[in-house]
């Protein structure tokens, strides 16, 4: 079965077979698709013309409803037909007892799947394939019109097996031809294939087969044809006739190489070499016909001649190129027998070199100032020159090796030295310029240098140890006094490395100390801050809501007072009294860090020009009308996430600060104010700041400056040279440094006589837009109206009743309740529209704490929280919570009746 597969007509039938079957079966597809395309096409135009005939009347409902007359009028087999009205209902059927009847009742389970609803889709016609009960059907329901007007539907229901019968006959009639068409045509295609091409290839391989088994004469016969095969039976018997005139060619070139071999002289390489020319010039001769090339060749091969120092040559060919030294066969061949010509003068020349070489190799051996040696394996001493005998004391080579023979005296030091030194050898092949100290004939050691390696046989086995030994004394020597010099100066370079190193310890340390009490006063100040900002927060809580009563009773009575009231003007008064108050109260919440407050990107430019425009400067320039002030706004400033009432606070009161150090000289003065973006780099080294973008300030004053003593002391609370509460409260560069430290910037300052500078230098927010600010005033003395139900929750009761009176004058209801307890009771019983929510009501609950248990009541509650503190972490968090907002006291009636109408009426 394989020889029949490995035929090459059967090869090649077999790939037209495939094709053949492959194009039949996509042509078979196609048209058995399109024979039962146009089957199906037939068989809807042949059921649905009876709807068509109906609505127009060319048919009678007689003829339609007896299923037997239908079936004989469309030759297809009918198993069930009747009409359907619009609504549904069965109007004429085969079956009288189905009249008025609901047509679904009558239909299959797939067909009541696969048809549309009657009322929605009888405007179309609808015809559906499927199977009950293992039988093919093929369903209809095709519209009856009258114009335009729907007048019925007609259901028809034929035997699809029929129809699927026509296709699978369809189908097998081309599986059958197909099949038939492809045998004939590949047993015809096999039996021309085997007539043109088998006989021929059976006669190529019979001579190729002869040709394997050494018979070269062997040809192809009736190779004349001129197709391709027969090409290839010519070029075939021309690859036999050059095979056998090569094969004989390169017999006699080996037979001439055996010649060369046996030659001992040059004059004998000579005398052989041009025998053996001559005759493979003369065969060359009489085989051109097989090798054209080799005839026009042949005239330019002349006989060798030898050549001293690059053997023998052919002239003629020497001169040719390259490519002309090729291209004939007997000049390859030629080419050949000069190369073992040329090996065997070669032979011959490298043994006279090599007895050039040994009598060299003794003159050295014998006059080398080094000890040369040859060990056998088992460690016996064979081959010793003069100078290794003189070198361990003995007169001669001879009586050297006789002496180690006789008392087994070793070479290479103690035995157990020679025993590692061996087995290292051994191991390593060979080792170099290794120390040893051998033994003198007069037993004094000395020191020398080894260098040794394994000789082995021609099979790999290791069979001696050869090597030489050089005396070293004399560098021992000299290395002794170098070594000897290199370590006192060692020891004196460590010395003096240890006292440098102990000097930079010991700066080191004084350094550390430093630093160490640097960071005790820094803590100290740290602790001291902290204990006056709890304290200062505490007074500030209490002075809010004693504030608050001042403030908002003033406003009440400035609000309710007659426009012509001459107590408006003691009024006044108080208010701006109480507002001074609480700028007062506020400075000393600076001294407070870590307050939350409701950062925003500000742009400082802003800042400071709204500060020069304000009137509180405006002031300060008219009590110092000799001093000038200068800003330098870079006008591409980055914005700072910040606080804008404490960035305001900070410029104001430095500011102030330089107006009077200028005021303290005496003269006339200026005051620049200078800003600037910076960006650090990660590869730039300021310990102070990290890598990123800053925003920098720089207030400059030509003032007196600050005594040195004192810069250690400018930003303690309440450190002053000024009249303490007439010129300064002493926390105006206390809040400066902590307004910078919360924006988690840096501050420093350099004075000297001729003025002082100071630099602030705040991150920069390179996200968000900054904040444009607003320089409407918006706390005006007015009252903004609203309605609803208050509860006001305080433990201070000026606070409960002033705050009462002001709700009540807005139009609010206003209930009260004195802790969060009661507030919480009273929400159980009632709900109002706003809780105003005092944040600390010691000792019970908080402003947070009341929020939440109120919303577990009332989940949607509104509250405001109020606190004398700043917006903290518990007010943060009641904000999250759900809270409204925040209002801190003191506070004005317009603030807090703004933001409750605010609060009030958001639906949120």
């Amino acid at each position: 079965m394989k020889k029949f597969f490995a035929s090459i007509p059967v090869k090649i039938s077999l790939s037209i077979l495939g094709i053949e079957t492959l194009l039949l079966a996509l042509m078979g597809y196609y048209y058995t698709h399109k024979f039962c395309e146009e089957i199906d096409r037939n068989l809807r135009n042949k059921i649905s013309m009876p709807a068509v005939l109906l609505s127009q009347q060319d048919l009678n409902v007689n003829t339609v409803i007896n299923i037997d007359s239908f079936a004989k009028l469309l030759q297809e087999k009918i198993h069930d037909v009747f009409i359907v009205q619009p609504n549904g209902m069965i109007y004429d059927s085969a079956h009288p007892e189905r009249l008025n009847s609901y047509y679904e009742r009558y239909l299959d389970k797939h067909e009541r799947e696969q048809f549309q609803k009657v009322n929605q889709y009888f405007s179309e016609q609808q015809i559906i394939s499927h199977r009950h009960k293992k039988k093919n059907f093929i369903s209809l329901l095709s519209p009856l019109k009258k114009g335009n007007h729907l007048i019925g539907v007609l259901y028809i229901k034929l035997d699809g097996d029929v129809i699927a019968d026509r296709k699978d006959e369809i189908i097998t009639f081309f599986f059958i031809g197909s099949i038939l068409t492809i045998f004939l045509t590949s047993l015809f295609e096999v039996l021309l294939l085997h007539y043109l091409f088998v006989p021929r290839i059976n006669k190529t391989r019979a001579a190729l087969s002869l040709v394997e088994q050494g018979n070269l004469s062997v040809r192809i016969p009736h190779a004349d044809s001129q197709d391709q095969l027969g090409s290839l039976m010519r070029h075939v018997n021309r690859i036999i006739a050059a095979t056998e005139r090569n094969t004989h060619l390169l017999k006699m070139v080996n037979e001439a190489g055996a010649s060369f071999v046996t030659a001992d002289s040059l004059e004998k390489l000579s005398e052989l070499i041009n025998r053996e020319v001559s005759n493979l010039q003369s065969y060359v001769a009489k085989t051109a016909y097989l090798a054209p090339q080799s005839q026009e060749r042949k005239n330019h091969v002349l006989s060798p001649a030898p050549d001293p120092d690059q053997g023998f040559q052919l002239p003629s060919l020497d001169s040719s190129s390259d490519e002309e030294k090729r291209e004939g066969d007997e000049e390859k061949f030629l080419f050949s027998l000069l190369t073992m010509a040329n090996c065997a003068f070669f032979r011959l020349r490298s043994w006279q070199k090599t007895r050039e070489a040994e009598k060299k190799y003794r003159t050295f051996f014998s006059s080398a100032v080094e000890g040369i040696f040859s060990y056998s394996i088992d460690g016996v001493l064979q081959v010793a020159n003069p100078s290794l005998a003189k070198m361990m004391g003995y007169q001669s080579p001879r009586s050297m090796i006789d002496q180690f023979e006789r008392e087994k005296s070793l070479l290479f030091g103690s035995e157990e030295e020679q025993k590692n030194l061996l087995k290292r050898i051994t191991e390593q092949e060979q080792i170099q310029d290794v120390e040893i100290r051998p033994q003198r004939a007069d037993g004094f050691r000395f020191w020398a240098s080894l260098t040794a390696h394994i000789k082995r046989d021609q099979a790999g086995e290791p069979v001696a140890i050869e090597g030489r030994i050089a005396n070293i004394e004399e560098r021992k020597r000299r290395e002794k006094i170098e070594y000897d010099y290199l370590t006192a100066k060692a020891a004196n370079q460590a010395k003096s490395e240890m006292l440098g190193e102990l000097e930079v310890k010991n700066r080191e340390l004084e350094k550390t100390l430093a630093e160490l009490h640097d960071t005790q006063l820094r803590m100290i100040q740290a602790e001291r801050m902290a204990a006056i900002g709890m304290t200062a927060s505490g007074v500030a809580h209490d002075l809010n809501n004693i504030l608050a009563g001042v403030v908002n009773y003033a406003e009440l009575i400035l609000y309710q007072l007659p426009e012509k009231s001459p107590l408006k003007v003691s009024a006044q008064s108080i208010l701006e009294s109480g507002k001074r108050a609480t700028d007062v109260v506020a400075d000393l919440l600076t001294l407070t860090r870590g307050t939350a407050h409701n950062r925003i990107p500000v742009q400082l430019n802003s800042i400071i020009t709204e500060y020069l425009a304000s009137a509180e400067f405006q002031y300060l320039s008219e009590q110092h009308p000799h001093i000038d002030i200068t800003p330098s706004l870079a006008p591409d400033l980055f914005p700072v996430l910040g606080v804008p009432v404490y960035l305001h606070k900070m410029i104001m009161n430095l500011v102030t600060n330089s107006f009077e150090a200028i005021e303290a000289r005496g003269d006339r003065g200026e005051v620049n104010i200078f800003t600037e973006n910076m960006v650090i780099s990660p590869a730039e080294d300021l310990s102070s700041r990290d890598a990123g973008e800053y925003v920098v300030v720089k207030i400059m004053d030509n003032g007196a400056g600050i005594v040195q003593s004192d810069l250690h002391h400018i930003y303690e609370p309440f450190f002053t040279k000024k009249a303490l509460g007439r010129s300064g409260t002493g926390l105006g560069l206390t809040m400066v440094q902590n307004a910078v430290m919360e924006h988690n910037g840096t501050i420093e300052v350099d004075s000297n006589a001729q003025g002082t500078t100071f630099t602030l230098c705040l991150p920069a927010a390179m996200e968000g837009k900054p904040d444009v600010l607003d320089n409407k005033n918006h706390e005006e003395n007015k009252l903004i109206k609203g309605s609803g139900t208050i509860l006001v929750v305080d433990d201070n009761p000026t606070i409960r009743e002033i705050t009462q009176s002001i709700l009540i004058e807005s139009g609010y209801t206003v209930y009260l309740a004195q802790s969060g307890e009661e507030a919480v009771q009273f929400c159980q019983g009632q709900e109002v529209d706003l809780i105003l929510l005092d944040m600390l009501m010691p000792p019970g609950m908080n402003g947070r704490q009341t929020f939440a248990a109120i919303r577990k009541i009332h989940p949607q509650q509104k509250a405001l929280l109020v606190s004398g503190y700043s917006e903290d972490a518990e007010v943060q968090k009641a904000l999250a919570a759900g809270c409204s907002g925040f209002l801190k006291k003191p506070y004005s009636m317009s603030q807090l009746s703004r933001l409750l109408k605010q609060v009030i009426t958001n639906k949120g």
